[in-house]
């Protein structure tokens, strides 16, 4: 009787080598590839199970030779560094594939870029060691502050800085979360031209969010009368870290917005 693979239209798409042998090269990465991509415009309201879904349609459209977790429903190697929460626009964010053929980083970005969205762009690509998985340390954001409130912003945020704690409550499933901001706030500034920017540390047990800091300075309403936030850019750690993955589901992100971070 010849060797059979019960699969999806996902695993005949993805171009898996012979069937025959599919159990062995599921988990096989001859490339691992990291991908800074950006969204903006309408796409930022596109939620991270979307977006992720996203990827792998497009993924089947690049003809990219992607490794294929194992379970009844193989799903594409691949994992977001830190995820991006509902409204934000993201300009570097980081994207890890992990293939079974070996291609050069630019092939690899072009394919896919070809098949994207508008919305969504892919910035760079660079080869990185198989078995590592990026680990963010530090997030910086941006939004524009309207003239009529840069004073007011600018004293609250000198405030901030000058402070060595800033306890906060954060409500979740109508609980009650004690956290204190400050430890989380590394650097921040607001411009004559209204821009405020800051960076976010990012913790083993997550970070505070940009909405939490822009609440503290008075300006979470921006949000909800028209204004964008955005991350510019998301720091990772010079040494990644081997990721251990024994789950069936391979499309994951490192980090979630919604991480619960201990009582302070």
């Amino acid at each position: 009787m010849g060797c059979r693979l019960r699969s999806s239209d996902l695993v005949s798409s993805l171009r898996l080598l012979d069937p025959c042998r599919a159990d062995k090269t599921l988990l096989m990465a001859v490339t691992k590839v990291r991908i800074r991509f950006s969204k903006h415009g309408d796409l930022r309201l596109l939620s991270h199970h979307d977006l992720m879904r996203g990827f792998e349609r497009a993924l089947r459209r690049a003809a990219l030779p992607v490794v294929l977790s194992q379970g009844f429903t193989p799903r594409p190697k691949m994992s977001i560094a830190q995820a991006l929460a509902l409204g934000i626009e993201g300009r570097r964010e980081v994207l890890d594939l992990e293939l079974t053929e070996p291609l050069e980083a630019e092939e690899i970005r072009m394919r896919l870029a070809a098949v994207l969205p508008p919305g969504l762009d892919l910035v760079e690509a660079e080869l990185v060691p198989a078995g590592k998985t990026a680990q963010a340390v530090s997030l910086w954001y941006h939004i524009e502050v309207p003239e009529t409130r840069r004073e007011a912003a600018a004293a609250e945020l000198d405030a901030l800085l000058q402070a060595t704690q800033r306890p906060y409550v954060r409500i979740r499933e109508g609980k009650s979360i004690k956290l204190d901001l400050r430890p989380f706030l590394l650097q921040a500034s607001l411009s004559d031209e209204g821009i405020l920017r800051f960076q976010l540390r990012v913790a083993s047990t997550g970070s505070a969010r940009p909405e939490e800091l822009l609440d503290t300075l008075q300006l979470r309403d921006l949000l909800s009368l028209g204004g964008i936030l955005v991350r510019d850019d998301i720091e990772l750690a010079a040494t990644p870290i081997t990721r251990v993955d024994s789950s069936a589901h391979a499309s994951t992100s490192n980090s979630n917005p919604e991480s619960v971070l201990p009582d302070q």
